[in-house]
């Protein structure tokens, strides 16, 4: 969670990271929301490799809290969220940066 219309001063960040393949990436993010967030509030979703820009997409946020185990309305107040993810064995070694401003 990030500035926004919704949001206020936030951060997000890596338990681990280097994302080495076939292990465990946690990630973590602390915000807060200022107002009532509802159907049709938007966020705009980037994920970097280094500099390069590897995702950049405006995705419907209510369509996807329930990956981060929650559900709209969200209501007013501080988040502090982890999500681990299992990083297949195929892939690359890399650094990640993810960003996702409200907006």
């Amino acid at each position: 969670m990030a500035d926004g219309a919704g949001s206020g001063a936030g951060h997000s960040g890596l338990a681990d990271k280097s994302g080495c393949r076939g292990r465990e990436l946690v990630v973590t993010g602390v915000g807060t929301v200022k107002q009532i967030i509802e159907d049709g509030a938007y966020v705009l979703l980037e994920v970097k490799y280094g500099v390069i820009r590897l995702l950049k997409q405006t995705v419907d946020l209510c369509k996807e809290v329930h990956n981060v185990d929650l559900e709209c309305p969200i209501k007013p107040g501080v988040y502090d969220l982890t999500k681990v993810f299992q990083l297949p064995n195929e892939i690359p070694p890399v650094s990640v940066c993810p960003r996702a401003p409200g907006r």
